[in-house]
């Protein structure tokens, strides 16, 4: 009966052991990939400025630095009326939207009890 019990023991503990392995590679790769979109989406912000820059005089130029949502909004406006056809903005919101899913899914994945 001693042995049975730990070769069950041993039989669950190797499947938590496996569980638990794929969960970490499962995150890690999803921590990968999130920073990889973000890096990405950083890089075209940066393109949009600099193809916005180009054609802007220079007291009306954005600097590289102190972003947040307003600047961010009027970044937009401006590549939106000066490249019309421009295809950045949607680049940079599909490259976000990724990020943001692959965080979600790590969270989801290190707060699901399995």
């Amino acid at each position: 009966m001693f042995i049975e019990l730990r070769e069950s023991l041993k039989r669950n503990l190797d499947g938590f052991q496996f569980l638990m392995t794929f969960r970490l590679a499962i995150t890690l790769v999803l921590v990968l990939c999130g920073s990889a979109f973000g890096l990405a989406s950083t890089i075209t912000q940066f393109a949009m400025v600099e193809a916005v820059n180009a054609q802007l005089p220079a007291p009306e130029q954005f600097d590289f630095l102190g972003w947040g949502p307003s600047k961010t909004s009027r970044l937009r406006r401006e590549y939106r009326r000066l490249y019309p056809e421009g295809k950045l903005i949607r680049r940079q919101s599909v490259l976000a939207a990724a990020m943001f899913t692959c965080i979600f899914l790590t969270a989801l994945v290190l707060w699901l009890p399995f």
